[in-house]
């Protein structure tokens, strides 16, 4: 009587640590889409900053040499 009554109390626990880490496991998958279009977003900034920096140097070069 004893050891059914350990093993409910082991499947409660178990269940609720299921249901805790299902939980968790669903934030962290929209944490993790929200970081990698973050991430997107910042790569482009990126490419488009490079591409004004090598503009402007393109340019004073160009204004250098005349």
């Amino acid at each position: 009587d004893v050891d059914l009554a350990n093993l409910d109390q082991r499947i409660e626990a178990l269940l609720h640590d299921r249901r805790h880490l299902k939980l968790e496991n669903q934030s962290l998958r929209q944490k993790l889409f929200r970081l990698t279009q973050e991430r997107a977003q910042l790569q482009d900034k990126n490419l488009i900053a490079a591409s004004k920096i090598k503009r402007v140097l393109s340019q004073l070069r160009s204004d250098i040499n005349e």
